[in-house]
């Protein structure tokens, strides 16, 4: 088994390659990286690495590699995708996310994570999706969400949410996905939430109060 200091990444367009702990995950781009150098991806590789999914969901999907996992990345190496859903996860989500500045969807629908949502994914501009339904994730919606300003799904059904809705979504002009299904939402809708161009909108099974702007 390979360590953490002497990890490298051999990816080529839509084939399965080994990262890390030889777990196979499926790479869209050719990158090279050296962990053994200093590099500006290092950030990322021990961001993936500190999650310590890999290994869990290896060992318990007993599906082919290539079909349990689909990490895509920019010319450059850095994660834009990351998909692992119904992947046997569990656990909390880890702030280490937070180090992959330039990823564009986040998907860990359909598993065993607990905990809240990390106040912290609000600094994560760049999202444009972010699945995590049909976990065990409690807390509240964190109002930072509503900084998250090219988001265009954000799917939260089937959880222990609790509170109200964030008005600092009114905020998110792109979203077009909206699924907050199967919680314990409470609270009422401000005006501005019929200017929004929500083409999917679930809000089912909560404790709204009043009702919702269309």
């Amino acid at each position: 088994m390979a360590s953490s200091a002497s990890i490298s990444i051999i990816a080529v367009a839509c084939v399965t390659c080994i990262l890390f702990y030889g777990i196979y995950l499926d790479i869209e781009v050719v990158v090279f990286v050296a962990a053994s150098k200093s590099s500006p991806l290092d950030p990322e590789m021990k961001a993936l690495l500190e999650t310590g999914w890999w290994s869990s969901a290896d060992t318990n999907n007993s599906s082919s590699p290539s079909e349990c996992y689909d990490i895509s990345c920019t010319a450059g190496g850095r994660v834009t995708k990351i998909n692992l859903a119904k992947s046997y996860l569990e656990g909390e989500i880890p702030l280490s996310i937070i180090n992959l500045t330039q990823l564009l969807t986040f998907d860990i629908a359909s598993n065993n994570i607990h905990g809240s949502i990390p106040l912290e994914m609000g600094n994560m501009e760049s999202w444009n999706h972010l699945y995590l339904s049909l976990n065990k994730i409690s807390g509240s919606i964190p109002t930072g969400i509503g900084n998250l300003k090219n988001l265009m799904r954000l799917h939260l059904k089937s959880n222990n949410l609790i509170g109200p809705v964030p008005t600092t979504l009114d905020g998110c002009s792109y979203v077009q996905e909206l699924i907050l299904s199967h919680n314990y939402l409470i609270g009422r809708f401000s005006h501005r939430f019929a200017d929004l161009y929500w083409l999917n909108t679930n809000l089912s099974h909560n404790f709204f109060g009043g009702e919702i702007p269309v």
